[in-house]
């Protein structure tokens, strides 16, 4: 775990960022007290969501509508705890807009968030019939590479995805639209670009399960007709890599 000591910040900024994180307990105390639990839960639930829009590990099941058509499902993600030994790149923080030592950040060992959003992905593998999930991400392997390490740094024993499939759309961007940078690709399919959230895991991932489905749907089917793309095996969303140039 990456202590808040171990961040270099400036030191100007020192006594500020206390009061921050005092403030923020401060508020918590003040809303349990006047509006009592159930506020409270809201405003956790309010803040978390925000929060989660920046950061995390967010998965995105693609389910089947009444219609047989491709759609994306419910977002399943996690804050994370840096990997002991990691190294932060302050720059890429400021891009991510991730605050590491947020007091309301609560994120979890590799261990237990992996629990959590491999749970979502194990129950849509279960719900559609399928053997494995295949991740679907732009720039997949480079998604997939992060994942396995992850998985074999804390050992995992129930990974859900297949190890070395994918569907990457920067292939199916190109193909379709002759476009491979996600931001492009979105708006060539007639999908909405927001720069501003651009970068968030979830809302680079919700961008991405879109851009899948809307190629997947477009794309000529089997008479039979198959569960999923893949066949036996599932398919989830994760987070967007570095864009294709």
């Amino acid at each position: 775990m990456i202590r808040r000591q171990d961040l270099q910040f400036p030191e100007k900024d020192n006594a500020l960022r206390e009061d921050v994180h005092a403030l923020g307990g401060l508020v918590g105390e003040v809303l349990r007290d006047q509006g009592g639990e159930r506020l409270f839960s809201l405003v956790e639930g309010d803040r978390v969501a925000a929060i989660g829009r920046r950061e995390g590990g967010p998965a995105i099941p693609v389910e089947l509508d009444d219609a047989g058509d491709f759609v994306p499902g419910e977002v399943a993600c996690a804050h994370l705890q840096p990997a002991p030994g990691t190294e932060i790149d302050p720059k890429s923080l400021e891009v991510t807009g991730i605050i590491l030592d947020h007091p309301f950040r609560m994120a979890k060992p590799e261990k237990e968030a992996l629990d959590h959003v491999f749970a979502a992905v194990r129950a849509a593998v279960r719900r559609h019939g399928c053997q494995r999930a295949i991740l679907v991400g732009h720039n997949a392997h480079f998604d997939l590479n992060f994942l396995n390490a992850a998985v074999a740094r804390v050992q995992h024993k129930r990974n859900p995805f297949h190890p070395f499939s994918v569907f990457d759309t920067v292939t199916l961007g190109g193909v379709a639209y002759g476009q491979t940078v996600l931001a492009r690709a979105v708006q060539a399919a007639g999908f909405q670009w927001n720069s501003d959230e651009a970068h968030s895991a979830v809302y680079d991932a919700e961008r991405t399960a879109e851009l899948f489905c809307k190629v997947a749907n477009a794309w000529s089917r089997p008479a039979s007709g198959t569960r999923m793309p893949g066949g036996e095996n599932g398919t989830v969303i994760t987070p967007a890599g570095d864009q294709a140039t």
